[in-house]
């Protein structure tokens, strides 16, 4: 299977590319987004716990193992499904979304997951979300 290398990047206005949706900005909340990932499940949380450490009023979309292990208030975690269960992610990341926006926070931070089968569809889509606001760690 070929993956136009577009599906993560930047894509200027008058570039042509194989489907519009590499293109244009997905569902897109009001409130500012930023991605976190890393290939290694404690660095991910690890640089998810630095990033929040003395910022306030941020909503964290995670999954529901590492809820217990981000260092925020409860009420600001909004679990997006077992990052074993990628189907679950994708039907529920535009819904956990648009909740986070309702919250009126300064910033809704994302986790990611592994960019391979129905992850790179879920990380095109995030990413393109967070306009490229994103730490690969």
């Amino acid at each position: 299977m070929r993956i136009d290398k577009k599906v993560f990047e930047k894509v200027s206005g008058d570039e042509k590319v194989e489907s519009p949706g590499m293109k244009y900005r997905h569902y897109a909340p009001a409130t500012k987004c930023k991605l976190i990932y890393s290939k290694d499940e404690k660095k991910q949380i690890e640089a998810l716990n630095k990033f929040l450490k003395g910022k306030d009023n941020i909503v964290v979309l995670c999954f529901e193992e590492h809820k217990k292990k981000i260092l925020i208030r409860d009420e600001n975690k909004i679990s997006i499904g077992s990052k074993e269960n990628l189907e679950e992610i994708a039907q529920k990341i535009y819904s956990s979304l648009r909740y986070a926006d309702s919250k009126n926070a300064n910033l809704i931070v994302i986790e990611g997951v592994e960019a391979k089968g129905l992850g790179i569809a879920i990380m095109n889509r995030l990413i393109r979300t967070c306009e490229y606001d994103f730490i690969n760690v």
